[in-house]
């Protein structure tokens, strides 16, 4: 996330200091779309730590490939 960031100040930065308004006006396009970016990777990022299930746990016993293996290692269906 820090990377865009980064991106972000730097595009504001050299929007601010251009003296043609048409370019002006596409860098802080590209500051703004910069900062979107580091927003959704921010949230991204705060999904990817919460803790996954595990596969095998959400499945019915019939189709859980661990518990299926297991009864047939005793003989069990």
């Amino acid at each position: 996330m820090a990377n865009w960031r980064g991106r972000v100040e730097e595009a504001r930065r050299l929007g601010e200091g251009m003296a043609d308004p048409a370019v002006k006006q596409v860098l802080l396009e590209v500051a703004t779309a910069y900062d979107r970016i580091a927003e959704q990777d921010k949230k991204q990022s705060q999904t990817d730590l919460k803790p996954k299930k595990n596969r095998n746990e959400t499945l019915p016993a019939t189709r859980n490939p661990v518990i299926r293996a297991s009864r047939l290692k005793t003989g069990r269906s």
